[in-house]
């Protein structure tokens, strides 16, 4: 709303510049309002200066660029006093001959200059930061970011602090340019890592951050992982660094490259470098998963994009951790569930009640089966989820320890309990006659 109450007062005040100056073409003004005055300064005085050496003859709207050049230099510079006493386009010249051209350019403006793109490609844009200011706008986070909320839209890089503190930071790590520091952006992702690469540090030292000011990079296997997920980084300044850190990290992505063939992923002898592979195809998976060595298992199941079918074998294996860390997978579904309590035994069937997918249907599949212990079925019985239908099944289990245990659930009612009575089993019945009469008195 603000910015609309601005718009308003600034077109006001162009009209009424073009009021004042009925011979002038209206279309002229305000192309010398839009392309010759600073883009942060867009006051009547500037303009009516211009309209002044367009009145003499001195200036037309061909000189735009370069009257916005010059009145810039002189905004940025705070010495715009100094037009009283300019009366042509020649002096305007003079007045900033010799001055730095930065000094045309906004505070944006200048730190978009200094903050250059050094490649991009459809996955990743590389930024070279060359001082603070550049350092400090590159720690702003696009709103996709995974961080954005938890860290209030800025990265904690040290280097970033918009602080005396954080320029003296970015000086010691930096050392006069010696050591550049890149920002690499996912642009699927929206993550925003940061780098400095001080040719003296190897792979332990290596300072290439996420943006919770973490270490992207502890081992071989972070640096070849990095360098295939972010496709084309190999042919930056950035990828070179890092494939220089270590003979190992260059050897192994020479074996495992971001482009890899579905043979050069098939036979990598590193389990860890391939599962990480983008190239990665479904049926990859389900060949190494098949394979049943667990810690490759676990692996896979780390992976979101896994294949259905893995999650189905994996719910019911014998392995405690695979199996939790399937029930703990992102594309975890009802089915799977439905898999785990229908074939899946005891212990499985109780890691399962502990899913948040669990539904009272599975509950009931759970006190339908005769093959199951007493403390699976109790579970789903008293289960938060289970429902009237998984009382009832309950109440007519063929496991009379059930049926004497359903006589105490909360919302068992008196058709249910007279049910129960009538037990074959006399502890079933006399238990049930005791809470009846309790319940329900009359």
């Amino acid at each position: 709303m603000l910015r609309h109450y601005i718009y308003q007062l600034l077109t006001e005040s162009l009209n009424s510049v073009i009021a004042s100056n009925p011979h002038i073409p209206e279309e002229i003004i305000r192309s010398y309002h839009q392309n010759a005055l600073p883009k942060n300064n867009k006051a009547d005085k500037l303009l009516n200066f211009v309209l002044k050496l367009h009145k003499q003859g001195q200036v037309s709207t061909n000189d735009n660029s370069e009257l916005q050049r010059h009145l810039s230099i002189l905004h940025n510079s705070n010495q715009l006093s100094k037009l009283k006493d300019i009366h042509s386009f020649t002096s305007l010249k003079e007045l900033t001959k010799g001055v730095d051209d930065n000094k045309a350019l906004t505070k944006k403006e200048a730190i978009d200059k200094d903050s250059p793109v050094v490649f991009e490609n459809e996955h990743i844009i590389i930024r070279q930061h060359l001082n603070h200011p550049s350092a400090v706008k590159a720690a702003i986070l696009q709103r996709g970011n995974p961080y954005y909320h938890e860290l209030g839209g800025k990265a904690e890089w040290c280097v970033s602090a918009d602080s005396a503190t954080g320029k003296g930071h970015f000086s010691d790590y930096v050392s006069n340019g010696n050591h550049p520091m890149y920002t690499i952006h996912n642009k699927k992702t929206k993550e925003q890592h940061a780098l400095v690469a001080n040719q003296t540090y190897n792979l332990d030292d290596v300072e290439l951050r996420d943006e919770k000011d973490d270490k992207v990079i502890e081992d071989e296997y972070d640096a070849h992982t990095y360098l295939i997920q972010h496709k084309g980084i190999e042919h930056t300044p950035v990828g070179k660094y890092i494939l220089g850190l270590d003979p190992i990290v260059k050897s192994q992505y020479d074996k495992l490259p971001s482009n890899a063939t579905d043979i050069q992923i098939e036979n990598n002898p590193y389990v860890a470098m391939r599962v990480n592979h983008p190239n990665i195809l479904p049926s990859h998976f389900t060949t190494w998963y098949n394979q049943n060595d667990p810690i490759i298992q676990r692996m896979v199941l780390l992976k979101r994009n896994i294949p259905s079918s893995i999650l189905h074998k994996a719910v019911l294996s014998k392995n405690p951790i695979i199996r939790k860390t399937a029930l703990e997978h992102s594309s975890l579904k009802s089915e799977h569930i439905d898999t785990a309590v229908k074939k899946g035994n005891t212990d499985i069937v109780k890691d399962a009640l502990q899913s948040p997918l669990i539904k009272p249907t599975h509950l009931n599949t759970i006190l339908q089966r005769d093959d199951l212990d007493f403390d699976s079925q109790y579970l789903a019985m008293i289960h938060p989820k289970a429902d009237d239908s998984t009382l009832q099944l309950a109440v007519s289990n063929i496991n009379p320890t059930i049926r004497e245990a359903s006589a105490y659930a909360k919302n068992i009612n008196k058709e249910q309990l007279k049910l129960l009575t009538n037990d074959s089993d006399s502890d079933v019945s006399k238990t049930a006659s005791r809470i009846l009469s309790r319940k329900f008195p009359n």
